[in-house]
């Protein structure tokens, strides 16, 4: 499937749900950024009386707004994209991840980034081929967060053997409203996310309907996404 089908489907899954699903990002950002705010106001507190309780309760909320709210919000907002492709969404789709295996995500979604840190201290190059071959780990994990993360990954990188091209020209097709987006301080990102994780949701879908073909998913794995693929 050409990148201009897989934005074409984003479009057609998002319409008439489009300024939910902005509202539905927002929700998130706003809840991150909450957190930000408060751990900045105690590195402030500290700055203007060298306490050093200040610094260390920054360092808290900083490390724990990390691990336990924009990782499994990251999470989150991925399954939410994937229920409302399928259909309509409910918002206590963000709250999946705290109600199911959320060491689980946590800890998949941290080896994750770790390895693409570490593949991209090598060079650019081997860190983006990475980011490409984990493409789908965030999908996989919230769809099914009790899949092991060797499976999460094994699947990932079998089903993006020959894909990665594919999924770096769609994330390429975006550049420009990106750049667009930089010219109003960042507020167009909530109407571009939208659109952007709506077109990787129909990315995926395709390559899990590729994966199921070849074998690369066992049973009760992963679900089949009623998917009509193009030719």
């Amino acid at each position: 499937m050409r990148t201009g089908e897989f934005k074409r489907r984003a479009r057609a899954a998002l319409k008439g749900k489009y300024f939910i699903a902005v509202g539905v990002y927002a929700l998130v950002m706003i809840i991150e950024g909450l957190f930000t705010r408060l751990s900045n106001t105690f590195v402030t507190l500290y700055t203007s009386t060298y306490n050093p309780t200040y610094l260390l309760w920054a360092a808290i909320v900083f490390i724990g707004s990390i691990l336990f709210v924009s990782v499994p919000m990251s999470v989150s907002i991925t399954r939410y994209f994937i229920v409302d492709a399928e259909g309509k969404a409910k918002i206590s789709e963000l709250l999946y991840p705290y109600k199911t295996n959320l060491g689980n995500i946590i800890l998949t979604m941290i080896v994750k980034e770790l390895l693409i840190f570490l593949w991209s201290l090598l060079l650019i190059i081997p860190g983006i081929i990475k980011t490409y071959s984990y493409f789908l780990v965030d999908f996989i994990i919230a769809e099914n967060p009790d899949i092991s993360r060797k499976r999460a990954f094994e699947i990932s990188k079998n089903a993006m053997d020959g894909h990665k091209m594919k999924a770096f020209l769609l994330s390429l097709s975006f550049i420009g409203y990106i750049f667009l987006s930089l010219f109003t301080a960042g507020i167009g990102m909530f109407f571009l996310y939208p659109y952007m994780q709506a077109a990787y949701t129909q990315f995926y879908f395709e390559m899990k309907e590729l994966a199921f073909e070849k074998g690369y998913i066992e049973y009760g794995e992963l679900k089949r996404t009623d998917f009509e693929r193009e030719g």
